[in-house]
């Protein structure tokens, strides 16, 4: 974290592993967000799978970001290339910790920065259409097709995190 300056700003994080079809959502529109004019407040990172450790540095550095804005697949039982939020309520009242994929914080760690830090958490989903448990390089048509949707939803929530503040 040293190299990344996050002091008053609000980070979009795409989450995902691009060997893994639609996990690799969160990636892809992070590439997507870097092409609005985000200012100098806003900060879009593809953080593959690492959001965990990210997450951990953010809370016991000396940093305060505004804002975190979440993309990730993960199944919500919709139909597959929904783009929808996620509430940290609805990711608490899940009956596992597991969010998409990979290894995706606790509830409590997100709550802990708002509380510490005042850094507020939003989540921007994808429904997949397919499987993220085996190799396969490429997105669905229908979540690469969801891509614009997603990174504007994100774009609009970081502005409206930064202006907030």
């Amino acid at each position: 974290m040293s190299d990344l300056k996050v002091e008053g700003k609000v980070l979009i994080l795409g989450c995902g592993n691009a060997l893994l079809g639609d996990d690799g959502f969160g990636p892809a529109v992070a590439a997507q967000c870097r092409r609005f004019r985000l200012g100098g407040s806003i900060l879009a990172l593809d953080v593959g799978t690492q959001l965990s450790p990210l997450t951990m540095d953010l809370l016991y550095g000396e940093e305060k970001p505004i804002g975190l804005v979440i993309l990730d697949a993960a199944d919500g039982g919709r139909s597959p290339g929904d783009v929808f939020r996620v509430s940290l309520d609805d990711l608490a009242s899940r009956t596992t910790d597991t969010f998409g994929l990979h290894d995706f914080p606790s509830v409590s760690v997100f709550r802990e920065l708002e509380t510490s830090k005042g850094t507020k958490t939003e989540i921007i989903a994808c429904q997949p259409a397919m499987g993220m448990d085996l190799v396969r390089i490429g997105l669905s048509k229908q979540v690469r097709e969801a891509i614009p949707k997603a990174a504007r939803m994100a774009v609009t929530r970081a502005r409206l995190m930064a202006r907030a503040k």
